[in-house]
């Protein structure tokens, strides 16, 4: 039912025919900037992403995010299973040239449970400018900050995230929220849970662009479990303190709809 809905919504904003669809095995190098590749595998491992919870892969990760930013036509960035260490910041920023604000990012995990791709900050988030992107398949973990934050860049180029989604995606035992929107105008959220975070579990932010959190904001699934002072941050989890938020903020929006999704245990 959740898949249908989806299908619907996607067709209705006129983002299906940018999901990602199946390609070979092969990985593109630095050739992939000499023609206009509608379809990309490429992976994080390429520029040196190790899982295994003890490097630190920020400077990495962040190498990897910059190309596909600067890439040609859609791209489609490969996440590890594992613990990716990080200990900043990482940011998708803006594209450029033609295809800023048009084609298509697509950051996709091997999975949001405990053998899928875990993005671990111990300080830092996952900041995501650009304007439209899928993020698919991951989990993302803060210990002093926001897990997912979904806004413009500094350097505004007239590209809101817009026609944008996350798709199975878990922000947990963050210390701020676990996941914010921000200056967007087309948001949809599927099977996103956001648990036992400090502040709240999705939180809406009024930007300074649009004055809005969100134009159109959905949500299909998933659940917001355990955020605020009840349950969040706990100690246990890499959590320092007892948190001042709940489940959902939507902040200022036009328009904001749920469908299945569960908001329970919060403060």
């Amino acid at each position: 039912m959740h898949d249908d809905v989806r299908r619907t919504f996607l067709s209705l904003i006129g983002l299906a025919p940018l999901l990602p669809v199946a390609c070979g095995d092969g990985l593109l190098g630095n050739s992939a900037l000499e023609g206009d590749i509608d379809v990309k595998n490429l992976q994080a491992t390429q520029w040196g992403v190790r899982p295994d919870g003890i490097a630190d892969d920020t400077g990495a990760l962040q190498k990897a995010l910059d190309f596909v930013a600067r890439s040609p036509g859609r791209a489609r960035l490969t996440l590890p299973a594992g613990e990716m260490l990080l200990k900043g910041n990482v940011t998708l920023g803006p594209r450029t040239g033609r295809q800023a604000g048009v084609e298509q990012v697509i950051l996709q995990g091997g999975g949001a449970g405990a053998n899928g791709s875990w993005l671990h900050f111990s300080e830092g988030s996952l900041i995501v400018n650009t304007s439209n992107h899928s993020i698919r398949d991951i989990r993302v973990t803060s210990k002093t900050g926001n897990g997912i934050e979904v806004r413009p860049s500094s350097e505004f180029d007239g590209n809101y995230p817009t026609g944008s989604e996350m798709t199975n995606v878990r922000a947990e035992y963050c210390g701020g929220s676990g996941i914010t929107i921000e200056d967007c105008w087309i948001y949809l959220m599927s099977n996103v849970f956001a648990r036992f975070n400090t502040k709240w579990g999705l939180e809406g932010k009024s930007g300074a662009k649009t004055r809005l959190a969100c134009n159109g904001w959905t949500i299909i699934g998933g659940e917001s479990q355990g955020n605020g002072s009840t349950a969040g941050a706990r100690v246990a989890r890499g959590g320092s303190r007892k948190g001042t938020g709940g489940g959902v903020f939507t902040g200022r929006c036009v328009q904001v709809s749920k469908f299945g999704s569960t908001i329970r245990g919060n403060k």
